[in-house]
């Protein structure tokens, strides 16, 4: 078992890595024609738009990932012998990508990455819905909020229990 944390860790981290970097390789387009287009000194002003599209690009990666993957399915799973096992721990990873600090933060405060990013990630939640930008999200794929949901400060929102 110890081995296969390891191995885990190992492979959670070259697909941090290869998502990450992927998302930031439009961002280096788009900072390579500002500076060539305009100075170097007016990169700031273009900063929120960035950070904007990397985050963007992040969850259509997530997204397709996703939709890869086999359709989650609720139940008891024994770990690590059964395949849903690794199936509910890689959506996990994705979550884990965009729902961490200070990512979360980001995609919470602005309902338009909030809406795609759970969406993308299996969860059903309304444009028109207002989440905390402290709220942790667990099990998105389980998440469903709807018109004038609210979910409100330091909320914890899990619909697993590990036995």
């Amino acid at each position: 078992m110890n081995l296969g944390i390891i191995i885990f860790d190992v492979i959670q981290f070259f697909l941090y890595s290869v998502l990450i970097g992927i998302a930031f390789y439009p961002i280096s387009i788009l900072i390579e024609l500002i500076i060539s287009n305009f100075s170097l000194y007016s990169l700031p002003f273009f900063a929120v738009a960035l950070i904007y599209i990397f985050l963007v690009t992040l969850i259509l990666e997530l997204w397709i990932l996703r939709l890869i993957l086999p359709k989650l399915k609720t139940g008891y799973y024994d770990t690590p012998n059964s395949k849903m096992f690794y199936i509910w721990t890689l959506n996990f990873t994705f979550s884990r990508m965009l729902f961490n600090d200070p990512v979360r933060n980001l995609i919470l405060y602005f309902a338009s990455l909030r809406f795609l990013a759970i969406n993308a990630l299996g969860g059903k939640v309304s444009l028109l819905s207002a989440i905390s930008a402290n709220v942790s999200l667990v099990d998105i794929p389980m998440l469903s909020i709807g018109k004038g949901g609210i979910i409100g400060a330091w909320s914890v929102i899990s619909g697993h229990f590990m036995v």
